[in-house]
C-alpha cells in the first residue's frame, strides 16, 4: 500500500517534499490566515474600536475578525473580515460554496463583510492592508 508507494519515491524528491509548508484545509497554510487575523487586530487596536477574533455567529459561523461599532448594541454597525484560504488572490468572488454561503448567510444578519482571499492580502502592500482595516473601521464608525 501506501509504504510501498512511498518507498518508489526517490529520496531526493521526498527531501523536497518535507520542505514543503503544510497546507491546512482551506488551502494555505495555517499561519498565513493567523499572520493576517494578528496584522488586522494591531491595525485595529491602533484606531481604537472593539473588535473579535473567532467570533460564534448564532452557532453556524465563526467570523475571523468582528468588528462593532461603539455602543457594541445589537443594533450597531459590525463588520465580519472573512479571510478565504481556497480562493486565488485573483478572484471576484468565494470559489468555495460554503464561504461564499457564509458571506450571503452574514449580511442577512446584518454584517458589512468584507470578504478577502488570503493569497491576495499576502500579495498586498502596506498602504493597501491599511485600507482593508480602515474600510471596517469607517463601516463601524457610521
Amino acid at each position: 500500500g501506501a509504504a510501498r508507494a512511498r518507498e518508489a519515491i526517490s529520496p531526493d524528491i521526498l527531501a523536497r517534499l518535507d520542505e514543503l509548508p503544510a497546507i491546512g484545509e482551506d488551502g494555505v497554510d495555517g499561519t498565513a490566515v493567523e499572520a493576517a487575523v494578528e496584522d488586522v487586530c494591531e491595525r485595529l487596536t491602533e484606531e481604537g474600536v472593539s473588535f473579535a477574533v473567532s467570533e460564534n455567529v448564532k452557532g453556524l459561523y465563526s467570523i475571523e475578525v468582528a468588528v462593532r461599532g461603539p455602543e457594541a448594541s445589537p443594533g450597531s454597525p459590525r463588520a465580519a473580515l472573512v479571510l478565504d484560504g481556497s480562493s486565488m488572490g485573483s478572484a471576484e468572488v468565494p470559489q468555495n460554496p460554503w464561504t461564499g454561503l457564509k458571506c450571503r448567510h452574514l449580511q442577512k444578519l446584518g454584517w458589512y463583510v468584507e470578504w478577502l482571499p488570503v493569497r491576495r492580502w499576502e500579495a498586498m502592500d502596506d498602504e493597501d492592508r491599511a485600507q482593508v482595516a480602515q474600510s471596517l473601521v469607517n463601516t463601524v464608525k457610521k
